[in-house]
């Protein structure tokens, strides 16, 4: 498997958006309404809204291509930290996302690796995330990579306001 895993640039917009897009779809569009399916996507998946995040220096997407395609991304924030995390040194994962036909073979596991990897450089005690309560695979991929339920919040997928579980790792900076 050539897998590489590396941070996006401007100039690979539209790459980042097709894997985002799609991956997106394939992960919910059969648990959700195709109205709020369609203007969750219309307002979030779009090259202006991407372009935005990807000059934001509090956020950076890395992507994941196998054989010159594009089989998922990550994306990390900055400069989002939650309250009940009671630090201020954490970054969330606000994307994890792999086209479908791609999950079982070990490329999220690489995915999340590098997220954690690119953590640990920045010296931050936690990364965190939220996820629907619904998304029974991706809950059980994060709590087998240490991943805690510390908190619940509402995310809102076109109007449809749907419970998301909100999760944390500590991560271990040079064995602290």
């Amino acid at each position: 498997m050539n897998l590489i895993i590396q941070e996006v640039s401007l100039d690979q917009i539209d790459l980042l958006l097709k894997v985002a897009k799609n991956s997106f779809v394939q992960t919910y569009q059969d648990q959700n309404n195709p109205e709020d399916m369609a203007d969750y996507l219309e307002r979030n998946f779009n090259k202006e809204e991407l372009e935005l995040e990807l000059k934001d220096e509090n956020s950076k997407f890395f992507i994941a291509c196998l054989e010159d395609k594009a089989v998922g991304y990550f994306k990390l924030s900055f400069n989002k930290v939650h309250k009940l995390l009671k630090t201020d040194k954490a970054i969330k994962l606000e994307r994890l996302y792999l086209l479908q036909s791609y999950i079982g073979r070990g490329i999220g596991k690489e995915l999340m690796f590098k997220a954690i990897e690119v953590t640990k450089n920045n010296k931050v005690e936690y990364l965190w995330l939220g996820v629907w309560k619904e998304n029974q695979k991706a809950i059980a991929f994060y709590q087998r990579w240490g991943f805690k339920i510390f908190s619940e919040e509402i995310f809102f997928l076109g109007e449809d306001a749907q419970e998301d579980w909100l999760m944390k790792k500590r991560i271990e900076i040079n064995g602290e």
